[in-house]
């Protein structure tokens, strides 16, 4: 018999509560008493006051949390605000994305992405801003008088439009 697409795609919707949970209940035994998350928005992860710092200074608990998350149904990668603030040459195309959305000062302390065709359940019903292609992907059509029929796959940014139509 078939699979239904969700179970070979193995999609589903996990809670932001989920995530902070695993952050608590692995970092209590490690640093002490919560709590250790103030809210979670997206796909960062803000800790409280002090928290990184000590998540910093003690050893193995940056992997601990890591692992903790990713141990979730639906939490892939997890990024940390010194991995998504250097600027190091890194292969990791996921990587390169989220550097692009990361802000010192507003972004969170962690970034969690999660697996393709899973999505944060929230109560808007979807959301947006994976760096998965069938969510960051957007279609751009021109026609008219002078425009040379065809279709092209190339990597292009909003920036490309207006030198185009130039």
């Amino acid at each position: 018999p078939e699979q239904s697409t969700a179970a070979a795609l193995q999609a589903g919707r996990y809670t932001t509560a989920a995530v902070r949970t695993a952050i608590e209940t692995t970092l209590t035994p490690l640093i002490g008493e919560g709590p250790h998350v103030t809210t979670i928005v997206g796909a960062n992860v803000y800790l409280t006051d002090g928290t990184l710092t000590r998540v910093l200074a003690t050893p193995g608990t940056r992997e601990a949390v890591t692992r903790a998350i990713v141990d979730i149904p639906g939490p892939g990668l997890v990024y940390w605000a010194d991995d998504l603030a250097a600027r190091t040459a890194t292969d990791d195309v996921q990587l390169q994305r989220a550097r692009r959305s990361y802000v010192p000062g507003r972004s969170g302390d962690l970034m969690v992405l999660y697996e393709p065709y899973w999505i944060v359940r929230s109560n808007t019903g979807t959301t947006h801003g994976t760096p998965w292609d069938y969510d960051r992907r957007v279609p751009v059509w021109f026609a008219g008088a002078g425009i040379r029929p065809g279709r092209y796959w190339s990597e292009v940014s909003p920036t490309d439009i207006a030198p185009t139509l130039a």
